[in-house]
């Protein structure tokens, strides 16, 4: 069972723990570069300030959502080639 309370970043190390390949981008409030150090060194695919505008928070979600697809394609077009050997 997940603690009922904890930050973005331990929800995170959870999140990733469980789904390993799960992309996450955390919002926060916090503009120190620290944090921001520490979210993407532990695995966050974006660190994002507020107040954040909906035209840049589609970007980043796009933007991962284009990485997925590209992972996916690249495993796929792998195991072609595997199974064609």
């Amino acid at each position: 069972a997940l603690p009922i309370y904890m930050n973005g970043l331990e929800m995170m190390a959870e999140i990733l723990k469980a789904k390993p390949d799960t992309k996450v981008l955390l919002i926060s409030g916090y503009a120190e570069f620290q944090f921001a150090q520490t979210a993407l060194n532990q695995g966050a695919a974006g660190y994002l300030l507020k107040p954040i505008k909906t035209a840049e928070l589609s970007y980043h979600v796009c933007k991962q959502i284009h990485a997925v697809k590209d992972s996916r394609a690249q495993t796929e077009n792998l195991e072609f080639l595997i199974e064609d050997e």
